[in-house]
Parts: C-alpha cells; structure tokens; sequence
C-alpha cells in the first residue's frame, strides 16, 4: 500500500470531514494520525469542542487505519468515552491503533487529545471490511467529486 497517495486521496476527498477540516496527517500499518484547527463554529455553547468534532476525528483516525489494508470498510460499531472538556483548544490531535485485524472485522482503539497533550476522549470502533479494493487512489480528486455528485443527483 502506498500510504502517501493514500493519504493525499483521503485528503483531497470531497467529504464531511473536509467541511470540518479535519487532515489526516500518517497512516502506516496499524496506526493512523489527524489533526483539526479547532474554529469557534467547531465549539458548543459552552466553548469547548463539540463532542460530534470529537468523534468525527477519532472515526476518521480509525477508518484510515482500516483503508491503510487497500479494502473499504464501514463503522458499525464505537463504544466513545468524553473524558475531558476541550476548552480552550486551538488544535486537536487523534491517534488511531489497531487493535484486532480479522478476515471481515476490525477493531481499532482511538485517543483524541489537545495541543497541551490533555486525553479528551478515546473509542474502540469496529469496522467491517468490504468485498471491495479502495478505487479513489487513481484519478484527480475534481473528477471523482463530480461524478460522485452526479451519482447522488441521480438518486435523490
């Protein structure tokens, strides 16, 4: 697997995760790494990251571990733990490492902490694997989006 080109295409995916801003910065074998500049529109009401960023982040950590086996693959699972309040964050890191690789079933351990190194939260996610090869790796990023596009214009 070449992890750059997977990373650069998992970047440049047009995704909610893109919206947020979340990059994913290292994916090797069984570990993965992102990161997200935290804005005051990604903080609740009382100025702390938004408990969805936090998850977004760690499933995202979680499902580039899992693309990192060249097969896509769908969260059905995470049991997510708040530990502490993410005030006053200007950055947000999370750490993402294989626990259990199965035939159809991965589980994956996640941690999220702030720029001062503070443990906000951590998961286990478990994924399953599907029958298919990861396909966005060839092509420019503009052309996927816009046939992705066109596909879901077609379905709605």
């Amino acid at each position: 697997m070449d992890y750059e080109k997977l990373i650069r295409a998992r970047n440049e995916a047009h995704s909610f995760r893109n919206y947020l801003g979340i990059v994913i910065t290292g994916i090797r074998e069984g570990e993965a790494e992102c990161e997200l500049e935290i804005r005051p529109e990604l903080e609740n009401q009382l100025h702390a990251v938004a408990g969805g960023c936090l998850y977004t982040i760690a499933d995202t950590a979680a499902g580039s571990l899992c693309a990192g086996y060249g097969k896509k693959a769908v969260t059905a699972a995470a049991d997510f733990h708040y530990l502490n309040a993410g005030r006053n964050c200007t950055r947000i890191y999370a750490r993402a490492k294989q626990i259990k690789r199965g035939k159809r079933m991965s589980v994956v351990a996640t941690e999220v902490r702030d720029q001062d190194g503070t443990l906000l939260c951590t998961g286990t996610f478990t994924f399953i694997g599907l029958d298919e090869d990861i396909d966005y790796l060839d092509g420019p990023a503009d052309v996927r989006n816009e046939v992705e596009e066109n596909e879901l214009s077609e379905h709605v």
